[in-house]
């Protein structure tokens, strides 16, 4: 198994961080206070082409894979990945006397269920990959402190305790990012991906709580002040756990079909 990003996955990648650095983060503190949709980045976005880049050119989108796909959310939400839970408009949606022309149905009717379980398996890995960026983005600001704040003449990165705390941190990352571009690699291969789909969305979401939680205690008090972003990413982390399946869901799913139990 070949480890290295493709050239397109690399274009992808750099060109989401390069977003995420110029357009995302500046204004990230003060979306989150104000609670205001970030509509201009989401254009932006779709002018770039970036929602489409695992549908084919005609369809408008870029062709690429799905881990093409994958890379890009976690380069997205390491920008600020609190553009989750405080940005999710849920809305009821109703349709009374509403008839869909035969030509413009998605799928087989008949298969409705199985087709929606499938677009879940797929949202899990998204899920992952936005938990991925979520704990990278706490380990950076986490890093970044450890190395500039002091105490008794030396950088608390110096002590041991912090040390550790970011060992995990860093080890745990690279774990759950290897989850979540296996299920994204087996999606592209036509392989079944349930269970990677599940461990990942256990894995990567567990990763950004405890990433959260280590983070908090390396900024001390200062963790809980808005001023700084390890208090955002801290308020986003529970959200992972729930969404498209809570964590105990994918632990039933995984019982059952993995371990036939």
């Amino acid at each position: 198994m070949d480890f290295n990003l493709s050239a397109e996955q690399v274009m992808v990648r750099d060109l989401c961080r390069n977003l995420a650095k110029n357009e995302i983060m500046p204004i990230a503190e003060e979306l989150d206070k104000t609670g205001q949709s970030p509509y201009e980045v989401w254009k932006k976005m779709g002018n770039l082409g970036i929602c489409g880049i695992p549908f084919s050119e005609e369809c408008g989108g870029w062709g690429l894979d799905w881990l093409s796909m994958i890379i890009a959310v976690e380069e997205i939400s390491r920008g600020d990945a609190s553009f989750g839970y405080r940005f999710s408009e849920t809305r009821e949606l109703i349709f009374d006397d509403c008839r869909i022309p035969k030509e413009d149905i998605l799928g087989n009717p008949d298969k409705g269920i199985s087709q929606f379980l499938m677009a879940l398996q797929t949202s899990r890995i998204g899920f992952a990959a936005h938990s991925v960026g979520l704990a990278q983005a706490i380990l950076d600001v986490s890093l970044l402190y450890a190395r500039e704040r002091e105490q008794f003449g030396r950088p608390i990165g110096r002590f041991q305790a912090i040390r550790f705390k970011l060992a995990d941190m860093v080890m745990e990352v690279e774990l759950a990012r290897l989850m979540t571009y296996k299920a994204a690699w087996q999606k592209d291969r036509g392989e079944n991906y349930f269970a990677t789909s599940s461990f990942a969305k256990i894995l990567a979401s567990e990763t950004a709580k405890r990433c959260a939680d280590n983070g908090v205690q390396i900024h001390g008090g200062y963790g809980l002040m808005d001023e700084y972003p390890i208090s955002r990413y801290w308020r986003e982390v529970k959200f992972e756990e729930i969404l498209e399946g809570t964590s105990e869901i994918q632990r039933l799913n995984i019982a059952r079909r993995v371990l036939k139990l």
